[in-house]
């Protein structure tokens, strides 16, 4: 099974918002990062009556389920997101497999290289 977890953007938002999504990225990674400490805390935060999960249908046993689940998926040794270029091609081959046929320049990762740089600069 590939590893990796991604988004998909199109080529005009990449253009056009590109320092919108570097920033979405650093803070995607700061936030997934956090919850990667203790998969069960934030659930439980969210759940309270009033938030923003409340009432959104999904229980907290299945969030925690999922964030343990997802760590394995999202997690690299260049935290979360990156795939390395071996990991790109056994993305390409797992999508052949299910019919989806695309090549690398699809694979954008120089967004997460700016988002690493801007990581090492703000503030935590």
């Amino acid at each position: 099974m590939a590893k990796g977890s991604g988004s998909v953007v199109t080529q005009e938002t990449i253009d056009k918002r590109r320092a919108d999504l570097i920033a979405w990225l650093v803070a995607s990674r700061r936030g997934w990062t956090e919850n990667f400490r203790d998969p069960n805390r934030y659930p439980e935060l969210f759940s309270a009556k009033g938030s923003w999960f409340d009432g959104n249908g999904r229980e907290p046993e299945n969030e925690k389920d999922f964030n343990v689940r997802q760590k394995a998926l999202i997690e690299s040794p260049r935290g979360p997101f990156w795939m390395s270029s071996d990991g790109i091609g056994e993305n390409i081959e797992s999508l052949k497999q299910i019919g989806i046929n695309i090549t690398r320049d699809v694979f954008v990762p120089d967004l997460l290289e700016e988002a690493e740089e801007l990581e090492k600069k703000a503030p935590r």
